[in-house]
């Protein structure tokens, strides 16, 4: 009789065991997912302040000159940037 009362109770603590490990890799994929969402976030804002730029460019009539003062204060790698090398 004992038996019978074990084996629900075993049960029940094996399907509690398997949600908690559930939740905990469903919780895992979701920070995976954030920081993945963050980084193409950050790759979208410095594309969009890159085409700003280039859009800049072409509109001022010392474009280059343009470029350096907008760029280096948010991306000094492209301080270089002449009007050859950006397209919109």
């Amino acid at each position: 009789m004992l038996s019978l009362r074990v084996e629900p109770m075993q049960n029940i603590y094996d399907s509690r065991q398997r949600c908690e490990l559930e939740m905990a890799k469903r919780e895992q994929e979701i920070k995976q997912l954030q920081g993945w969402k963050t980084t193409v976030q950050g790759l979208i804002e410095r594309f969009e302040d890159l085409t700003d730029a280039a859009s800049l460019l072409q509109q001022t009539p010392n474009g280059a000159h343009a470029v350096c003062e907008v760029i280096p204060s948010v991306y000094p790698v492209f301080t270089h940037v002449n009007a050859c090398s950006v397209a919109v």
